[in-house]
């Protein structure tokens, strides 16, 4: 990570960090040995995780617009 400040650095790491300490040992080994595109999910699952809002978003308005098939979400969503 290349950030202005170390503090800046040490906090984003700290984040990451408490997001992938949720996963259990199956996802750090495909994190590990996966490539960039499952990375990319895996990471998505932790911040699910750790981030009830988001979940309950996803849950509730992407879910409703992936069901009506619905090519953008409104402004107040």
């Amino acid at each position: 990570m290349q950030k202005a400040r170390p503090a800046t650095a040490r906090r984003i790491a700290q984040a990451i960090r408490k997001r992938l300490e949720r996963l259990p040992p199956p996802f750090w080994q495909a994190l590990r040995d996966g490539d960039e595109l499952l990375g990319t999910q895996i990471a998505f699952c932790a911040a699910l995780a750790r981030n009830l809002l988001l979940l309950e978003f996803i849950e509730d308005v992407v879910a409703d617009a992936f069901v009506v098939q619905a090519e953008t979400l409104a402004p107040w969503q």
